[in-house]
């Protein structure tokens, strides 16, 4: 992780106060994205997030219950309601109902078909629809494998949830289940805040000169950079998006893991920037455009008592890196070093507001100012002991995809697990074979020889990339430099 820094130190810290419970307030920046997203097209669920958590050992369901009332009671988020007043979004919180579990049991089938259908089950309620208007935010089920085996479905809608978010409400679960299960009361403190009290707050602090020092670093890093970034595509988008996507799972194993964190060390990166500059390389390669960008998430939580709730914090930082001159690869390390922390230490500019500002053309087949996502996350689905009751997080393709192409890492410190989810309108399944062998010979090859310029990185064992115009060198070193 980066150590963060603020932009215009001149700009004193404020407290988050406390809001009139009873008060409506504004959004926040990222949750007013989402709202608009949400009236612009009514119904749809291309923002909803599903979380099923695998639950192994013998279950409580009266514990679970009473734990998924207390997060209910706790993070007032999970229970707002959102609506628009003399046109602008409003945000008001409602008395707490109690949630009753839905229990669903698979039990009738054969055991080879419950996980498929289970999988079915999650695809199904991630397609269903919010209303948002009447803080109808999120939906859990309980799903009974068998009598040592549940699945806890849950789908969020983005304006409430995040994917620290993932983690704050895995650990109250946890410690709540724990807790009730043994007739013991919650052993977690009130909030000092809620999410509510953030959005006031973060309205209050990006006005002023703080808003205009940010908006002028951006606007330095990104103005007249910003060309569509051109991709090896199979077939032109269609005028609007429809949001189907697939995802290619891959390793980059032990021994690559350990030599990239190597020459992370040597060259006084991360290896969030190493493999940052690995993709931008593989992404010049195929289009040979100077400015390379792409979007990537930050967690936006800072402060110890946003780091506490549930809801959706996450901004948008935008990468875009200089690959003119044909540099070599430890050239272009010290390229995305600058942008990356210059990003960080900036990153408190809503995406929305700088989409605003830099006023890109919009189209409806192509996310604003990028259409590739890059996001390295550090080990996900730690299980959580609860006696003899095991959490974790399932992971499950959704079937669509909010970009053309995104690769997401998660480093398990051994080895570094690997997804690209991609556009299945303009991508076919092989062509995703192809790049991902294309970035594991192109990543072997800079963390073996970094002092290799751009253009001599070879794509393929036989230095002849098949996939597109991709742009090639005039000389490529022979496989044997590049066997780790």
């Amino acid at each position: 992780m980066l150590a963060k820094k603020r932009a215009g130190g001149a700009v004193p810290e404020q407290e988050i106060s406390r809001r009139e419970p009873s008060e409506s307030c504004l959004l926040s920046f990222s949750q007013q994205r989402f709202w608009f997203l949400d009236q612009m097209d009514p119904g749809s669920a291309s923002y909803n997030i599903h979380f099923p958590v695998h639950l192994a050992g013998s279950l409580n369901v009266t514990a679970l219950e009473a734990s998924l009332n207390e997060i209910v009671r706790r993070h007032e988020i999970l229970r707002t309601s959102y609506h628009a007043t003399d046109g602008r979004p409003l945000q008001t919180v409602l008395p707490m109902r109690r949630l009753s579990l839905l229990s669903l049991d698979l039990g009738g089938l054969p055991e080879s078909e419950r996980w498929p259908h289970i999988h079915r089950l999650v695809r199904e309620q991630s397609r269903e629809p919010f209303d948002l208007a009447k803080g109808q935010v999120f939906r859990v089920t309980l799903l009974r494998n068998s009598d040592q085996e549940h699945v806890i479905l849950l789908v969020m809608h983005h304006i409430v949830f995040d994917g620290w978010s993932s983690g704050v409400f895995m650990r109250e679960l946890s410690q709540l289940y724990e807790a009730f299960s043994n007739d013991k009361p919650s052993p977690l403190p009130e909030l000092p805040i809620q999410y509510a009290d953030y959005a006031v707050w973060q309205r209050k602090r990006l006005q002023g000169k703080m808003l205009d020092g940010l908006l002028s670093y951006w606007k330095g890093q990104l103005e007249n950079k910003l060309d569509t970034l051109e991709l090896p595509v199979d077939r032109e988008p269609p005028a609007i998006q429809t949001g189907r996507g697939a995802y290619k799972p891959f390793l980059i194993l032990p021994d690559t893991t350990k030599s990239l964190k190597e020459l992370s060390r040597r060259q006084e990166i991360t290896p969030f920037m190493a493999l940052l500059a690995a993709f931008q390389t593989l992404l010049y390669r195929y289009n040979g455009q100077n400015h390379i960008a792409v979007g990537s998430p930050v967690a936006n939580r800072d402060r110890t008592e946003t780091g506490q709730l549930i809801g959706c914090f996450i901004n948008t930082i935008l990468l875009c890196t200089d690959m003119s001159g044909n540099p070599t690869f430890e050239e272009l390390l010290a390229r995305v070093r600058d942008v990356t922390l210059g990003a960080f230490i900036h990153q408190e500019l809503p995406f929305e507001i700088l989409v605003d500002a830099l006023q890109p053309e919009r189209q409806m087949n192509y996310t604003p100012l990028f259409r590739v996502w890059f996001v390295l996350q550090n080990s996900l689905g730690q299980p959580f002991e609860l006696g003899d009751l095991t959490m974790s997080h399932v992971w499950m393709d959704e079937g669509a995809t909010q970009f053309d192409l995104v690769l997401s890492l998660v480093d398990a410190h051994t080895h570094i697990e690997g997804c690209w989810h991609y556009n299945l309108d303009i991508f076919d399944a092989s062509t995703l074979d192809e790049i991902q062998e294309h970035f594991s010979i192109l990543l072997k090859a800079v963390i073996a020889k970094p002092g290799i310029r751009l253009l001599d990185i070879p794509l393929a064992d036989d230095h002849q990339p098949s996939l597109g115009e991709a742009v090639s060198g005039q000389e490529t070193p022979s496989e044997e430099e590049f066997t780790l």
